[in-house]
């Protein structure tokens, strides 16, 4: 009888802990906590055009870009709402690590930046140009022009490493590649390395103050990829499948022009008032 008692009660302790067991929470997947919260938050650097930027819109400023645009579809794809978080560039990766943003746009993938986060498929693919002061095209026809001189980049960004890789060490890196374009009309530096798109884009908006150099430099991996937070392998998967959808049947090229047309627009809306 003393046995039977003790085998009842055993047997009640484990029926307990599987009970226990089965109540605990459940980790989600990268995916699945997205939807669970309902909303995927991308961090943004708005003077990154025409990936971000900001628009005025009925009086009220609010974020645009090709990121933008990619993400507020991908998020009606998969039925949740889309939200920016604003900050430095250099912030975006640790935002993303620490989970105050879910992902992070216009990265360049490398091996130093996978050790400690993830990349999407590429969605767009560019290369490097460097800015200049207008009038000043024939000075730097090379690379190798600019040796003596001093370069600026976006603090965080791959272009910091471009500038060592081309042989100067005296680089400026600023927050904001607004602030490295005033640096450059005040002859504080002579040239931004930048993103071919974005080059193409502050250069049209400042005909008459800046211009793009003759300088092409191919990009690590030629394209640029969102980031999102290690170990999300469902959330890249579902991302991946989403954007060689919009490369393949144009949706990315079309957006592209429109936000080129649009970022343009903007900055010389804001310079006229």
């Amino acid at each position: 009888m003393k046995m039977k008692k003790v085998v009842t009660v055993a047997c009640g302790a484990l029926m307990c802990l599987m009970v226990l067991a089965g109540c605990q929470k459940k980790t989600l997947t990268g995916l699945e906590r997205i939807k669970q919260k309902g909303t995927l938050v991308l961090a943004t650097e708005s003077t990154y055009p025409p990936f971000q930027y900001f628009i005025v819109e009925n009086g009220k400023t609010i974020n645009a870009g090709l990121d933008v645009d990619i993400l507020k579809a991908f998020t009606q794809s998969i039925g949740v709402q889309f939200m920016t978080n604003e900050m430095a560039f250099d912030s975006i990766i640790p935002a993303v690590q620490a989970g105050t943003a879910d992902i992070g746009g216009t990265f360049t993938p490398t091996d130093e930046r996978a050790l400690v986060i993830d990349f999407t498929a590429n969605y767009y693919h560019s290369e490097h140009n460097i800015i200049i002061r207008k009038g000043e095209y024939n000075l730097y026809p090379t690379a190798e022009s600019f040796l003596g001189k001093r370069l600026g980049a976006q603090k965080g960004s791959v272009q910091e490493n471009v500038i060592k890789e081309i042989g100067i060490q005296d680089g400026l890196s600023l927050p904001k590649v607004t602030a490295l374009i005033q640096e450059l009309v005040n002859k504080n530096i002579d040239g931004i390395v930048m993103d071919f798109s974005v080059a193409d884009t502050y250069g049209a908006a400042y005909p008459d103050l800046i211009e793009k150099s003759a300088v092409r430099i191919p990009g690590a991996n030629n394209g640029i990829a969102f980031v999102v937070a290690k170990g999300q392998e469902d959330l890249v998967a579902e991302l991946d499948k989403f954007i060689t959808k919009s490369v393949n049947d144009g949706t990315v090229d079309r957006l592209y022009d429109k936000n080129i047309k649009a970022a343009i627009d903007q900055i010389l809306e804001a310079t006229e008032e």
